[in-house]
């Protein structure tokens, strides 16, 4: 959660900057920012949104960031059992049969 805040006003740039030829059809949805670069970018957020506008959409992004490491480890570790399970039963399985075979 911390590397995420930390390093969110990058990739809001990132996006901010990849929209940024879409201007045409985003004409209709309001105000259309474009940006000449990077520097450009940070300086019209700086000037125009202030310290909060680098952290515009912060909270959902950290939302998303949560619920997948969640589902990650969750999966993981879900398909980490069963395949010990397996394992365990096979293992099981051939003791079965050696003491038959004798």
């Amino acid at each position: 959660m911390i590397s995420k805040t930390l390093t969110y006003p990058f990739d809001l740039f990132k996006k901010r900057l990849q929209v940024g030829g879409f201007e045409k059809a985003r004409a209709r949805f309001g105000k259309v920012q474009t940006y000449r670069g990077l520097t450009d970018c940070t300086v019209q957020i700086a000037k125009e949104e202030g310290i909060r506008g680098f952290f515009k959409g912060l909270s959902p992004s950290l939302l998303k960031a949560a619920l997948s490491t969640g589902f990650t480890f969750f999966w993981y570790e879900f398909f980490l059992n069963v395949m010990r399970n397996i394992k365990e039963e096979r293992r099981t399985d051939d003791l079965g049969e050696d003491h038959k075979g004798r």
